[in-house]
């Protein structure tokens, strides 16, 4: 009878050992789950908040001094970003040819004339 009870108080230990090593896993298994849904949550916040900075305020593209002057023959391109709810002021942008962007005053003569006249472009491709 000793070698029956000696081999089923090995069996226990076994078996506590067991379930130790279960209970052990399926913390661990938890721990990286509520990681991983705390880490996921972040990332879903944050595609919602992209483009806001810190403390709700509004982000524009053009922060500080705006320029008077630019030389029309350098720009490649414009870009032009109407007041909206990420920033509350028209922007300018021009784009030049050695790769520098200018953010443009948009009430200098050269660029009215320019958002007037792809406002006739754009009305007569329209249809308007």
């Amino acid at each position: 009878m000793d070698s029956w009870e000696d081999s089923n108080h090995i069996n226990i230990h076994i078996l506590l050992a067991v379930l130790s090593f279960i209970l052990v896993q399926v913390s661990l298994f938890y721990t990286m789950a509520r990681f991983l849904i705390a880490l996921l949550g972040s990332l879903l916040i944050l595609q919602f908040v992209q483009g806001m900075s810190p403390l709700g305020r509004r982000r524009c593209h053009c922060i500080g001094r705006l320029s008077n002057f630019v030389d029309i023959k350098q720009i490649r391109k414009f870009e032009v970003f109407p007041e909206s709810s990420r920033c509350e002021k028209m922007e300018v942008i021009a784009k030049m040819k050695n790769g520098d962007e200018k953010c443009l005053n948009p009430n200098i003569k050269l660029v009215k004339a320019i958002l007037k006249k792809e406002s006739t472009r754009s009305g007569k491709a329209s249809g308007k």
